[in-house]
């Protein structure tokens, strides 16, 4: 990605509980882990990172265009855990904040799919209905593979108000791999 343009940035996993509020729809809101801290403030472990860079978009880059990052962090959703879907999970994200021009993030992130695992077959969705409220008209596109069972998704993004991006489960990709 460094050799795409791309930089890296890291994301303190603790965050305000307010940054997901009715923004990564209401099974994930259902599935975060809320505290309160020392100062009664309502925090939690991030569950996901597009709404923080969305924040970011909004404040730290409201004044810069085509801003290329991405990261990689742990995720925390208490959900049922699965094969390669756990509690605690890393995260690859990819992200051009206040884009524009048209990029094609659908293509990068198959080939990153592609490139950790050259044995598994992938299916690509552009017309995923994402249930994250941040997407624009509530699509995106995701990257499935059916070697991982009923759980198959491994990657999702797509336009936000603010930026374009997409987020691959490394254990999900972990799994794939030849024993």
């Amino acid at each position: 990605l460094i050799d795409k343009g791309f930089t890296e940035i890291q994301i303190p996993i603790i965050q305000l509980e307010t940054i997901f509020k009715n923004k990564v729809g209401e099974e994930n809101n259902n599935m975060m882990y809320n505290f309160k801290d020392r100062g009664n403030r309502d925090l939690c472990l991030s569950p996901e990172y597009t709404a923080v860079i969305q924040n970011l978009s909004n404040t730290y880059f409201k004044n810069d265009n085509d801003v290329k990052v991405f990261y990689i962090s742990e995720c925390f959703r208490g959900e049922k855990p699965q094969k390669g879907r756990y509690r605690q999970f890393t995260q690859l994200g990819v992200e051009i904040i206040n884009p524009t021009k048209e990029y094609n993030l659908q293509i990068t992130a198959l080939e990153l799919c592609i490139l950790f695992s050259k044995t598994a077959k992938f299916q690509l969705n552009t017309e995923a209905k994402r249930g994250l409220d941040y997407y624009k008209n509530g699509k995106g596109f995701e990257i499935s593979c059916e070697a991982l069972g009923s759980s198959k998704q491994i990657c999702g993004g797509g336009e936000y108000q603010g930026g374009n991006g997409f987020a691959i489960g490394i254990d999900r990709l972990l799994e794939l791999l030849p024993n």
